[in-house]
């Protein structure tokens, strides 16, 4: 039998699907990855940066899908921020709700250069065009550096990483796959 890949303990089967546990350690019962999620987000420069990869993470959504998320697609609420994302690999649109992320992403909207409303692009560069997939790379990769994580961090980890904590937090497979 191969040995498990590092960082997750051997596949468990519950029912028909099939599951990938993490190993867990003694910090408050959290994963490796979501305390290097946590370094990540604490060394970000910006309010925008820190905005941008709170909400990659916590909505698990794709890197296009973030660059084409606008601001009609986000529902403040008093807890939460609602999101609704365009997924265009399945053509369905997609419901998330952010907790952790609305304080810094209502931070960026306070200082959003333009009118963060209707179809205005949620996340843009400096010259105020529509992200692209480098410039979330290398923001991940700044953030990275800075919180001394030397391991290869890319956009689409975030997304893989969601996906596991929610399995490790007991959220039902239903609810991971209407989500991501």
């Amino acid at each position: 039998m191969r040995p498990p890949a590092r960082g997750f303990s051997p596949r468990q089967v519950t029912g028909e699907s099939l599951l990938i546990a993490p190993f867990f350690i003694p910090d408050g019962g959290r994963t490796r990855g979501e305390i290097e999620i946590s370094l990540i987000q604490d060394n970000c420069l910006s309010t925008k940066d820190k905005a941008l990869i709170f909400t990659l993470y916590e909505t698990g959504c794709r890197v296009g899908e973030l660059a084409r998320m606008e601001w009609k697609d986000l529902i403040f609420d008093e807890l939460v921020v609602k999101v609704y994302i365009h997924d265009t690999k399945s053509k369905q649109i997609r419901y998330s709700r952010m907790v952790s992320a609305k304080d810094c992403v209502l931070a960026w909207k306070n200082i959003y250069p333009g009118q963060p409303e209707g179809n205005s692009k949620v996340f843009i560069d400096r010259t105020r065009r529509e992200i692209i997939d480098i410039t979330v790379d290398r923001t991940i990769k700044r953030a990275a550096d800075l919180a001394g994580i030397t391991k290869w961090i890319y956009a689409h980890l975030f997304r893989k990483s969601r996906a596991t904590h929610m399995v490790a937090e007991g959220y039902q497979e239903s609810v991971i796959k209407m989500s991501l």
